[in-house]
């Protein structure tokens, strides 16, 4: 997926999750420590980077609908099934309780050298010893700055660390699973050295779940692939986008940043545009959860950036997840 298809996803997401017209509560508390380290371990190429709370997200009961993903018991039977709990007593992993959050960075036009890195409580040597057994062909093993190390050759390559029983970092490679070891063992090298995008994560990094973008310049395309409501995508240059879940609802905040020959309020004006036009389909008229969701939108502009402000109820989200 390029960036700017991205981008523009993440923008679908941001103008479409809205509610009523109340005030979203967004809370803003400081990031994690988690988020700090992961900042630190992430490579400052990157262009695109996001994290999620899966625990967070779980514990919710709007975001319940989307829960009990495919890393759980209840969707599984049979041969899965026991493959599953045999993974589990393994390594003492089990997905739904153990895995907290995952933070991922890449950069489209270099896709080898993305990282994704997980925060997980599980058992080093039985976890390697069910990559050791159960990796199709084998897994080439060894240790790097005593961090356990995998290689996995087969048409999707992937490099794996098992990183004292509390992370996992993985890449495509070793030379960047190497890279990543370093930074997280105090190397330079790390996401917050690149400012322009650790200005928008700035901006989010506060929330459960978030995602950024920069470097929407090859947009041009968008009407090929896109409605042309969302057109506004050719205006922006970067995009940051967080999530929270209250007992209730959803809330979305979100911040575009216009291309250097758009204004900020040009831009504003675009995105409340490409709302305005959803008024005129006929979901919009049939659907009176579509016109709570359209109305409650909240677009504003922020001095150079605009910022964008949503919430959708527990009742939207169900009908959403109904529809999946």
């Amino acid at each position: 997926m390029r960036t700017h298809q991205v981008a523009v996803t993440v923008l679908a997401l941001a103008v479409g999750l809205a509610g009523t017209g109340c005030e979203s509560g967004i809370p803003r508390n400081d990031p994690s420590a988690e988020t700090l380290e992961a900042i630190r371990i992430l490579p400052d190429h990157a262009r695109v980077v996001g994290m999620v709370d899966f625990q967070a997200m779980a514990q919710n009961e709007s975001t319940a609908p989307f829960s009990g993903g495919p890393l759980s018991l209840e969707h599984l039977s049979g041969e899965h099934e026991a493959r599953f709990r045999e993974f589990i007593s393994l390594t003492g992993f089990d997905p739904e309780a153990d895995l907290d959050r995952a933070f991922f960075a890449f950069d489209d036009n270099a896709p080898e050298s993305g990282v994704a890195l997980a925060y997980a409580s599980y058992d080093v040597d039985g976890t390697a010893e069910f990559v050791r057994n159960n990796v199709p062909g084998g897994a080439q093993e060894s240790t790097y700055r005593d961090t356990p190390v995998f290689f996995i050759e087969d048409d999707d390559k992937a490099a794996m660390a098992l990183v004292g029983g509390t992370m996992v970092i993985v890449t495509s490679n070793i030379d960047g699973l190497h890279a990543a070891i370093d930074r997280a063992l105090g190397d330079s090298g790390g996401l917050e050295g690149n400012q322009r995008i650790m200005e928008l994560v700035n901006r989010v990094s506060h929330l459960p779940s978030w995602f950024v973008v920069t470097g929407i310049e090859d947009a041009d395309d968008v009407d090929d692939d896109f409605p042309a409501s969302m057109a506004f995508a050719t205006a922006i240059s970067d995009a940051a986008i967080g999530f929270d879940a209250s007992a209730s609802a959803l809330s979305a905040l979100g911040f575009v940043t216009p291309r250097e020959n758009v204004s900020a309020q040009d831009l504003a004006n675009l995105l409340k545009g490409s709302v305005a036009s959803l008024k005129l389909t006929d979901g919009y008229r049939d659907e009176p959860g579509l016109q709570s969701l359209v109305d409650g939108v909240e677009i504003e502009r922020s001095g150079n950036v605009v910022r964008i402000e949503a919430l959708v109820t527990n009742e939207v989200l169900t009908k959403m997840a109904s529809d999946l």
